[in-house]
């Protein structure tokens, strides 16, 4: 039994099973031969753990990390932080990653979400799709995948993908890097926190529309709508689920009345119990 807390960004979370593979074919013999469902997860950017006694977890982190180029196609698997993917190719002078690479998520994990940073999308440049189908691997292409705003229409467990990268070069790679690194950092608080707590509404923003009914600042315990940025929700040291949660229904209710606007959850809630 490990502490789910360390397996996400905002430092909460229960006891549960967690297991570790090292090797994409150990990921797989857990994955295939397990009697019971198994949560499969990333680097914890977007998730909050509740109560999860009895669930069965795989994390990712353990995994060996490949990542190979074939002139400007990339190929790398669901372990990798896009920051690492960023790095790689940034120094063989190919871009893709560099408004991603702050976002902290595993490759797998933002495929899963369609993880999207200053106009740009992780499906953007990817070509083809590595996953398990529950039989065997096999590569799909990404014209056969529904994508959406922080969302793939996948229903397989995702072990890579390819990319074709344009071709930029270092020196311009780490100018627009450190252009959006510094945009990132005036605009966000950094503390434990899971980036975007709610979807932005069609032509609108979450956060502006939190921070135009009088949240910003607003407290439960030590879950806190950041000074900062409205959309975003800081664990300041000792957070519970329960203050976590009843701080995002808070939210909800008093946008609903104030505005009309019904905001939806971005982030992905795991527990047994129903809040």
């Amino acid at each position: 039994m490990e502490e789910l807390k360390f397996y996400s960004t905002i430092g909460i979370g229960s006891q549960a099973q967690i297991h570790l593979p090292q090797t994409e074919e150990e990921f797989l013999s857990i994955i295939s031969t397990s009697t019971c469902p198994i949560k499969i997860l990333g680097n914890g950017s977007n998730i909050l753990f509740g109560d999860c006694e009895g669930m069965e977890f795989i994390s990712t982190r353990k995994i060996k990390k490949r990542k190979r180029l074939n002139g400007n196609c990339l190929i790398a698997n669901c372990s990798n932080s896009l920051y690492e993917l960023y790095r790689f190719c940034s120094a063989h002078n190919l871009g893709g990653f560099e408004r991603l690479a702050l976002i902290p998520a595993s490759l797998g994990g933002a495929i899963h979400n369609n993880a999207s940073c200053f106009d740009q999308s992780i499906s953007d440049y990817i070509t083809k799709i590595k996953i398990f189908d529950g039989k065997k691997v096999r590569w799909i292409k990404k014209e056969n995948v529904e994508l959406g705003y922080h969302h793939a229409n996948i229903d397989f467990i995702i072990l890579g993908a390819k990319f074709i990268l344009p071709q930029i070069s270092e020196c311009k790679l780490r100018q627009d890097f450190c252009f959006y690194r510094e945009k990132r950092l005036s605009s966000q608080p950094i503390g434990k926190t899971l980036g975007s707590i709610f979807k932005n509404p069609p032509n609108l923003s979450a956060g502006k529309l939190i921070e135009d009914c009088g949240l910003k600042g607003y407290q439960i315990g030590d879950a806190k709508i950041s000074d900062k940025h409205a959309n975003i929700f800081l664990n300041l040291g000792n957070a519970s689920f329960e203050e976590m949660i009843k701080l995002i229904t808070h939210t909800k209710n008093v946008v609903k009345e104030k505005t009309g606007v019904l905001l939806e959850c971005e982030i992905e809630i795991v527990s047994n119990k129903k809040e």
